[in-house]
């Protein structure tokens, strides 16, 4: 009998994990996008506003295509770790 309550209750506890990890992978995707978002659009007032001098760089550029490789390869490896538990 106590075993059996202390199965249920790890089930429990298993279960309130899945559902915080998943809280937690909603918020950090919601919070990139906002931040994709906000880079959008700061690159397009950038260039709507037609600066005089120019700040950019190859460095800046590159750095900007990386980060973007990276975000898309931690994408990657979050749909293949989700939807191989599925």
């Amino acid at each position: 009998m106590t075993q059996k309550k202390d199965i249920k209750r790890q089930k429990d506890r298993l279960e309130a994990l899945k559902k915080e990890a998943e809280e937690e992978r909603a918020r950090a995707r919601e919070a990139a996008r906002e931040r994709v978002l906000r880079e959008f659009e700061r690159g397009q007032l950038g260039l709507a506003g037609g600066s005089n001098t120019s700040t950019t760089t190859s460095k800046p550029a590159e750095s900007k295509t990386d980060e973007r490789e990276w975000n898309w390869y931690l994408e990657s490896r979050w749909r293949l770790t989700y939807f191989h538990r599925c």
